[in-house]
């Protein structure tokens, strides 16, 4: 079995390797200068043509949640990896005070997404950074700006990770560790490199706000103990005289209640009100709700960091609505979703956010949503008679567990060239 520590210097180094590649190889800038043309065009200028207003509350609410949000992620609010003003604003509302600090910050997101003829790994970074904070905009605050909600629900719903694939994360601040920040880059979050948050932090000070200081574990059984702890607080509050008090205890319960049997169902939240989930069964509850995703990644020794990236998903969502991933004969390009699925594991892995099993599932799901919903966009040579008695799975480009699968084409022999003689099991790479 691959010792866990190996396969985090793995991943560094692939990380390492593939940004590297990406500063070189001309067939990723194309790919990239494409989709960040997309992004700017059809996010970023109506966020800008917002800003122009006089004033930050003139603006729809939308746009407002947009912009606010985006403050917090390069402010040194969030602490984020590749924010743009982290160190000239300690905090998010230094830049909303005033719309000509929100037109600098939009004015330096354009700049990252103008790909440059020369340029280096700190713009890619930056790039990538600015493509995921604008398809969060896209996808959780600018509704007005998506034409086909019902092709964004379809897509949504497949790539999304499952209820239950969020629920396995447990924070540092749930198991007592509290709100926790690196000061390295990478997957390893070794206890000497975690500091507890202690905002507002200067904006000199460089820590790391990442999914390997953020979560503790990925664990149902965790998740189950929690819960648990929880029930018995709120059922103890409802024993509360106060009339207000006692208001707010049934309420807190009632929405604690609603969560549960949105997560669990129904069965599930009415045997833990009757007492039937406890301590003595809560392992074998737990292996039932555990995803068949986090199962196989256990078995297999994949990393888990943050479990199945909804970050990934929500670039991938945005890209494919806005038509990013058509051709000029619309045909649907795997190549092109592929290669920017790459670049999600580049910038989350070395931003900590991530492993690379935990991007590469939620590519996955956007190639079965092509299957499902998009296969008469998907060009002929995927029917052609030499693939008529092989199950059209096998040739498509699915991540199958290695590295050498989730890789284009276009640079995957450069990557394990570069990687063969690293420790680490072939069965992987």
């Amino acid at each position: 079995m691959l010792k866990k520590d190996v396969r985090v210097t793995f991943e560094n180094k692939l990380a390492e390797l593939l940004l590297r590649e990406s500063v070189n190889n001309p067939f990723i800038k194309q790919t990239l200068t494409k989709i960040s043309e997309l992004v700017k065009a059809e996010i970023l200028l109506p966020l800008m043509q917002a800003a122009r207003k006089p004033q930050f509350s003139d603006m729809p609410i939308e746009f407002q949640n947009a912009i606010t949000n985006l403050a917090k992620l390069h402010s040194n609010t969030r602490q984020q990896y590749g924010a743009l003003l982290r160190h000239k604003y300690s905090d998010y509302a230094s830049i909303l005070s005033d719309m000509a600090n929100v037109r600098e910050l939009l004015t330096l997101m354009h700049d990252a997404l103008t790909v440059k003829n020369q340029w280096q790994e700190d713009d890619v970074i930056k790039l990538l950074a600015c493509i995921t904070h604008l398809s969060f905009s896209y996808v959780e605050h600018l509704p007005s700006l998506r034409k086909n909600e019902q092709e964004f629900k379809k897509l949504y719903d497949l790539l999304w990770p499952s209820p239950c694939e969020i629920a396995v994360r447990v924070s540092r601040e749930e198991l007592g560790q509290g709100f926790q920040v690196t000061s390295k880059l990478g997957l390893r979050a070794l206890e000497k490199d975690l500091t507890l948050r202690t905002p507002p932090m200067a904006a000199s000070t460089i820590h790391y706000d990442s999914g390997k200081s953020f979560f503790g574990a990925i664990s149902m059984l965790e998740r189950l103990k929690i819960i648990l702890r929880d029930f018995e607080k709120l059922t103890f509050n409802l024993n509360i005289n106060e009339p207000e008090e006692k208001s707010n205890a049934q309420q807190a319960y009632q929405r604690f209640l609603e969560n549960l049997t949105a997560i669990f169902g129904k069965t599930f939240t009415d045997k833990l009100i009757n007492g039937e989930i406890n301590k003595e069964n809560l392992y074998t509850i737990a292996q039932s709700f555990t995803p068949s995703t986090i199962k196989l990644a256990t078995r297999e020794n994949q990393l888990l960091i943050a479990s199945l990236s909804g970050t990934t998903a929500r670039i991938l969502i945005t890209v494919c609505h806005l038509g990013g991933f058509k051709d000029s004969k619309n045909f649907s390009r795997f190549d092109k979703a592929q290669i920017l699925s790459n670049a999600c594991a580049i910038f989350f892995m070395l931003a900590g956010h991530h492993s690379l099993m935990e991007v590469a599932a939620i590519y996955n799901n956007l190639i079965d949503y092509f299957m499902f919903n998009k296969v008469k966009t998907l060009p002929a040579k995927f029917f052609s008679k030499k693939h008529s008695f092989i199950p059209l799975e096998n040739y498509l480009p699915y991540h199958k567990g290695t590295v050498a699968s989730f890789l284009h084409p276009h640079y995957r022999d450069n990557i394990l060239q570069s990687i063969k003689d690293f420790s680490i099991e072939k069965s992987l790479i």
